[in-house]
């Protein structure tokens, strides 16, 4: 079973490193795609025949319709240079807690499912206020960059001046709730980490490059976090829901008349352990305190790594993962 990570990253270089070096296995392929706006050379790696860096590197605004799009781009460079089964997107503060042994014995034995946390964006669940209001997260990244806390240098007071005008023309829209129409398809949201079969990357891959996904594009190019949106609704709305572990035709179908609250389960396909817990980090950074709850979380991979808070725990995961006792 061949495994090609996508992996996107902006920051924590040291972070990023280790990952790598847990994900290089015999065989497997390796997808890196760095943010335009961060320093390449910290990310730099000896060559390897399975490690492709993407050339085209884009300015990613988390949440916006760029990072989608930048997903994409990606899935399509590995189709081409990858002859992987299955497709693992991961940010590069990842880090993985079980054994690439024990990953890829699982892919193998569940193969061709497809590991999709999902569930239906419907009124009264929450995700839903991220379809049912405006959100033009790209046009203002263009005047004020959000994600590193800066504005851009130069020409500075005209950038604030238009991300308010942005961000005017944004509030005017929600305040007046101009209609956008959803019932055209069915919505679905979930997390931004999954592994999909060969066959279900390349319909999006398809699916993204037709003339069929222009309604879906541009209706998430005015919504917020379409990265854990679009691939949801491509797929389920699709033949390769088949695929999906835990989907239910009939229970979603429930839940998109408004019968039923959202499904119960639906983490379990969830591959990534992810703590939420509002009185932390949004997500919470992961340390030492955290290794008896990763070891017991049942899952492959956890977020949120950083090199000023969590370079004990990952030193613990690697003894762990290397086979020596912690």
């Amino acid at each position: 079973m061949k495994v090609c990570f996508i992996i996107l990253a902006h920051h924590q270089p040291a972070i990023f490193h280790k990952l790598i070096k847990q994900l290089s296995w015999e065989n497997s392929d390796i997808i890196v795609h760095i943010d335009k706006r961060t320093d390449l050379k910290e990310f730099r790696l000896p060559d390897q025949n399975n490690i492709h860096f993407i050339r085209k590197r884009n300015k990613v605004v988390w949440g916006g319709w760029s990072l989608t799009s930048t997903i994409c781009e990606c899935l399509e460079y590995a189709l081409e240079v990858s002859d992987a089964d299955y497709f693992m997107y991961l940010a590069g503060t990842d880090f993985p807690i079980k054994h690439r042994q024990f990953i890829n014995k699982f892919l193998t034995e569940n193969y061709p499912a497809n590991f999709l946390n999902f569930y239906p964006l419907v009124p009264g669940i929450w995700g839903y206020q991220l379809i049912k209001f405006y959100r033009l997260k790209d046009l203002k990244a263009r005047f004020i960059d959000e994600r590193y806390g800066k504005q851009k240098q130069h020409k500075l007071t005209i950038n604030i001046f238009l991300a308010g005008v942005v961000s005017k023309i944004e509030l005017l829209l929600n305040k007046y709730q101009l209609p956008r129409k959803k019932d055209w398809i069915s919505f679905y949201s979930g997390s931004s980490r999954w592994c999909l079969n060969r066959n279900s990357v390349q319909f999006l891959v398809d699916y993204f490059n037709s003339r069929s996904s222009r309604k879906l594009k541009n209706y998430l190019r005015l919504a917020t976090n379409s990265d854990e949106i679009f691939f949801q609704t491509a797929i389920l709305n699709s033949e390769f829901k088949q695929y999906c572990v835990s989907f239910d035709e009939s229970e979603a179908r429930e839940i998109f008349n408004h019968r039923k609250e959202p499904m119960a389960d639906e983490k379990r396909v969830y591959l990534h352990y992810i703590d939420w817990n509002p009185e932390r980090e949004n997500p919470a950074i992961l340390d030492e305190s955290d290794l008896s709850t990763l070891e017991n979380s049942g899952k492959f991979f956890a977020c949120k790594f950083t090199a000023e808070k969590s370079l004990g725990l990952i030193q613990l995961l690697e003894k762990r993962l290397s086979g020596q006792s912690v």
